[in-house]
């Protein structure tokens, strides 16, 4: 899980990242419709913890039909809102550094 955020598809939202982190992306389509699925209608995802080697917390984050002309896959949607979220409280907390 770690390797998702180092070389895998959400690499290129932790690019520069203070702390190790790993997680899981997600894409789904919205169900509904005759064939099944909503056409351009997902759900995008990412769920993550840090730091890598002893975490101490973890961040859920769900979009609902993102901008699929921005693109609809979780690691480039939802992970960047998790690096955000995961920055600011590794900054305020000072989580997973020596104390």
């Amino acid at each position: 899980m770690v390797g998702v955020n180092i070389e895998g598809t959400s690499a290129s939202s932790f690019v520069g990242a203070e702390y190790t982190s790993g997680g899981k992306t997600g894409t789904a389509q919205v169900p509904g419709g005759k064939a099944g699925y909503l056409p351009k209608k997902y759900v995008s995802s990412f769920i993550g913890f840090f730091p890598a080697d002893n975490p101490e917390v973890c961040i859920s984050v769900l979009i609902e039909e993102p901008d699929t002309k921005k693109g609809y896959y979780g690691g480039s949607t939802a992970a960047p809102y998790f690096k955000a979220k995961a920055t600011l409280t590794f900054a305020a907390d000072e989580i997973g550094r020596a104390h």
